[in-house]
This record gives C-alpha cells, structure tokens and sequence, in this order.
C-alpha cells in the first residue's frame, strides 16, 4: 500500500507536469476502477486503482523524452483522424501499453499492476490477472465515453465483451454503474479543479 501511494504521488506530479487532461484521465480511470472492483467484492480494490491509475504512463515518458516524436503524434491524430495508439504503432513503432510495461519492469511491479497496464487495451492477453485487466479495460472505455479528461485523442475504445463478461455484471448492470461513475467523476472534476487553482496560487521555487 506504502508503494502504491509512493508511485501514485510520482506519477500525479510528473502527468501535472506533462497534460493536465491525461491527469485528469488516469485519475477518473482509476476511481471508476475501484468502483467496479468494489461492486464485484474485489480483495484489494486499491490495487486495481493504482494500476487503473498507471495505465497510461507509457504516454507520460514518450511525452517527457520524445518531445519531437510527441508533437508529430499529435499532428497526425488531427491530420489522419487516427487514435493515438494507431499513431504510435505506425510512427514510433512501439505504443504506450510496451512502453508502460518496459517501465513496470524496470521498476520491479508485481504482474498483477504490470498486465492491466500492457493489456488495458488488448485484455484478452492477459495470462494471470485477467479479471483485474478487464476492470482497467471497461473503467478506460467509460471514462473515455464520458469525456471526463483527455486520453491523448477522441477516441473511444470498442468495450471488450468478453472482458465485460469476465466481471460477471449483467446488462441492466450498467445504468446503474454509470450512475455511480458519474458522481465519482463530479467529485473528481471539482478536487482537480482545486488542484490546479492551487498550483496557479502557489509561490515559484527559490533555487538556492
């Protein structure tokens, strides 16, 4: 937990830095995560949050290291009218999931943060931890259908059905769920807003 909390205190500041949207994307992906995963009696709904929440930090280091790469990306999601993963496959020949799962790696992640990260995706890829993938999966597709935050494009993913399928709700589940979601995201719109007011208010570094 004392890790989860670290790595989640390094990543706000480093998506802070880089696209306030993708901030606030990640953030809403990861309270609708523990929302599902509360509904389905999941062990360690914290968990499948902070993986929810890291699942886009392959976008945060191409962002921070390939500024050039970056700014061609963008130029074709509007020029092409293609999604940022398709542009990062055909320009940069690797996408974010690869880059986020060379990062989990490097970084020593057990595989139940490591594969919804690679697979969010792509579920059906994960081998172990499929249900928690396939939470990360749907909690992606709902916050990008809601438009809460900016993913990197305006795209929204096709929702896996088996991946559906996997968390056992049923159709007339889904209402529901997204009632609950859209309060979280409210809530959330309002602490990011705060957020940012503060950081505008705040006094600039003295270097010693």
């Amino acid at each position: 937990m004392v890790r989860s909390l670290v790595l989640s205190a390094s990543i706000f500041e480093a998506m802070e830095k880089t696209v306030v949207g993708l901030w606030e994307h990640s953030l809403g992906c990861a309270a609708i995560a523990n929302v599902i995963a509360r509904r389905l009696s999941i062990n360690d709904p914290e968990e499948i949050s902070t993986a929810a929440l890291l699942h886009d930090i392959g976008k945060v280091v191409i962002r921070e290291n390939l500024a050039e790469e970056a700014a061609v990306l963008d130029e074709a999601i509007l020029g092409e009218n293609i999604s940022l993963y398709a542009a990062e496959q055909r320009i940069l020949k690797i996408n974010h999931t690869q880059v986020g799962q060379r990062l989990c790696r490097h970084w020593n992640l057990p595989d139940r943060l490591a594969e919804p990260i690679a697979y969010h995706h792509e579920p059906q890829k994960s081998a172990n931890h499929y249900v928690s993938t396939a939470i990360v999966h749907v909690a992606d597709v709902l916050v990008r259908a809601r438009g809460f935050g900016f993913g990197g494009d305006k795209w929204v993913p096709a929702l896996d059905h088996n991946a559906w399928a996997a968390l056992t709700l049923r159709e007339d589940d889904l209402p529901g769920l997204i009632a609950e979601a859209e309060e979280v995201l409210v809530e959330l719109r309002g602490f990011s807003f705060e957020i940012q007011t503060l950081g505008e208010k705040c006094p600039p570094a003295i270097e010693s």
